[in-house]
């Protein structure tokens, strides 16, 4: 009977084995995908919201810089750049303020530090 519980104990144990290995390898399956994402994610231009005349901007300028990006875009885009500048100007005094310029750059996907 002992030699019984014996085996039944190791027959449990090459069970629990297997299945520790089993999950260690979907773990590490997972952490995979997860850091591919991350890495695709990291890649990615920063995307605007539909329709903004501004496009997408590669924030990691693997090509052009930020800032000629931005400025090819908004050369592009000059009679709608007036009315992108209207919108920010909040209090309609005809200017965009520090204050409204630095609101609309997380509306482009931009941080700004205060």
């Amino acid at each position: 009977e002992e030699l019984a519980k014996g085996e039944e104990a190791r027959q449990m144990v090459s069970e629990l084995e297997v299945e520790i290995a089993r999950l260690k390898d979907e773990l590490n399956s997972l952490r995979r995908s997860h850091m591919k994402k991350e890495e695709k994610e990291k890649k990615e231009p920063t995307k605007f919201k539909q329709g903004s005349i501004l496009g997408n901007i590669d924030l990691e300028e693997s090509g052009l810089s930020v800032a000629e990006q931005l400025r090819l875009a908004l050369s592009k885009s000059a009679g709608r750049v007036v009315d992108l500048f209207r919108e920010w100007d909040s209090d309609g005094d005809g200017e965009v303020s520090k204050k409204e310029f630095r609101k609309a750059m997380p509306l482009l996907g931009f941080e700004v530090p205060k």
